[in-house]
Formats: structure tokens, C-alpha cells, sequence
């Protein structure tokens, strides 16, 4: 599923701005999935 959430997390696909979070380094491959599973289930808090 394409994110814009995602693609600034890894750094892939981004249409503007730099990789995010901003001067921290990257996710780890476990946060990242989190991330797309609750963008899966349609991002509801």
C-alpha cells in the first residue's frame, strides 16, 4: 500500500522534504511495520 507516511519514513518515493524523523535516524524495521499495519487499518488513532 502506498503511504506518503511511509515513503518520508524510509526515505523512498518522497515528493519533497527531506527523510523523516528529522536528524534522529531512521526506524527500526519493527517500527516501520507498525507503522504500516495502523496504515492497513486505515491510520485511526
Amino acid at each position: 500500500m502506498a503511504s506518503y507516511l511511509v515513503n518520508k519514513l524510509t526515505g523512498t518515493g518522497m515528493c519533497l522534504g527531506s527523510q523523516m524523523p528529522k536528524g534522529s535516524g531512521s526506524l527500526t524495521a519493527a517500527q516501520l511495520d507498525t507503522v504500516r499495519a495502523w496504515n492497513a487499518t486505515g491510520a485511526n488513532p
